[in-house]
């Protein structure tokens, strides 16, 4: 669960990586006490595996040799062990033996979280059992060496998952959708590891002087859902929201979104006829129309939104995505694969004016994108 909130495609890339190649081992003589060396320096007091060279280029994301290079890859990578230390499934070769020999499931975990900085990594049960103390009689010696080791592990975890939700990271797949033509809106977001509350606030933006963020009231606290009302009229919306551990007092940072309703004044469809061209702004309903006619010369039309987007530094520093909702009047039988309908994204004005004109119709320089053909 937490690998699937944590590596979800949006705080972090849904590729992962899962490599069973875990292990140690340490020369007959050697001390059992924890003693890692970095692989550039000599003697390590174990050998490991994986090595740099048995990783695939976006697993290696901690460069020892670049410190300032260690985060180009945020994939998930869980290192899982090679077989148990405690008894070594068999090969032809005897490999799985000579890796783990005189090595402990501590110097595979430790050689994995401090070359990689790996924080996910695998054990077999049999090596938990055999780190049990016995009831009676004398403990063995993997027992006597392990326990305290693997131990440090699981403290070292539950001092960590305490600290969630941290405050460097936010609820991912924050959402919000209107429920109808007036004040309603679906605000949902992705449960967060480490959260049991969520605090969800709103606010008008673009106004003069500038709103407060408030908190939205009626909500579930433990939901990942709300409906929202906003006052009537209002044509620029804020939401975030921020996941919070109510036992250990722990708060999250704060998700945002924005949500702009087009300028009507602006909105409009242009149309191709032939070599002419002509605009149709603040058309009477449908209002805005795209796609192609009948007739001779046969007319093709394209729909023009328009939106200022001028008030949205107030509430973020940078934008990572948006999203434009589309009601469209007819059945979309005729969008394909092979003929999507498409949409056209341009900082600034089509055609360098912000008036509504018929060269709009082949204004360039913009992104350009192919919609769902449900949308």
């Amino acid at each position: 669960m937490a690998l699937a909130d944590e590596f979800n495609g949006i705080i972090r890339p849904r590729v992962a990586f899962f490599q069973e190649d875990i292990a140690a081992a340490r020369a007959p003589g050697a001390s059992a006490v924890a003693n890692y060396a970095t692989p550039s320096s000599t003697p390590a007091a174990y050998t490991f595996t994986p090595n740099a060279t048995q990783l695939p280029t976006f697993a290696y994301w901690a460069n020892l040799l670049d410190p300032t290079n260690a985060a180009i890859y945020n994939n998930a990578i869980v290192y899982q062990a090679n077989t148990p230390w405690s008894s070594p499934f068999s090969d032809n070769n005897g490999d799985k033996l000579n890796k783990t020999l005189n090595g402990t499931p501590n110097d595979g975990m430790e050689a994995a979280f401090n070359a990689y900085l790996n924080e996910y990594l695998e054990i077999y049960p049999g090596d938990i059992d055999e780190a049990q103390p016995f009831p009676t009689g004398f403990a063995t010696l993997d027992a006597a060496l392990w326990q305290p080791e693997l131990k440090s592990w699981h403290d070292y975890y539950k001092d960590q998952r305490a600290l969630s939700p941290r405050s460097t990271e936010a609820p991912a797949g924050l959402s919000v959708t209107y429920l109808d033509n007036t004040t309603r809106f679906a605000v949902s977001w992705y449960a967060m590891y480490g959260a049991n509350a969520y605090s969800l606030q709103r606010k008008t933006i673009g106004t003069t002087p500038a709103q407060d963020w408030t908190s939205v009231s009626g909500c579930d606290p433990a939901s990942t859902s709300c409906t929202v009302t906003v006052p009537m009229g209002t044509t620029q919306y804020a939401f975030r929201v921020q996941g919070q551990n109510t036992i250990s007092g722990n708060q999250s940072g704060w998700a945002n979104a924005a949500i702009f309703l087009s300028e009507s004044g602006n909105d409009g469809y242009v149309i191709k006829s032939g070599s002419s061209f002509s605009a149709v702004p603040s058309g009477p309903q449908p209002g805005i129309k795209a796609g192609e006619g009948t007739g001779t010369p046969l007319p093709h039309w394209r729909g023009i939104l328009s939106f200022n987007t001028g008030a949205l530094s107030s509430v973020a520093t940078s934008i990572v995505g948006a999203r434009l909702r589309l009601h469209q009047s007819t059945s979309g039988v005729n969008f394909s694969p092979t003929n999507p309908c498409m949409v056209d994204v341009d900082k600034g004005s089509f055609g360098g004016s912000a008036t509504l004109v018929g060269t709009d119709y082949n204004a360039s320089d913009c992104i350009r994108r192919p919609l769902p053909s449900t949308s």
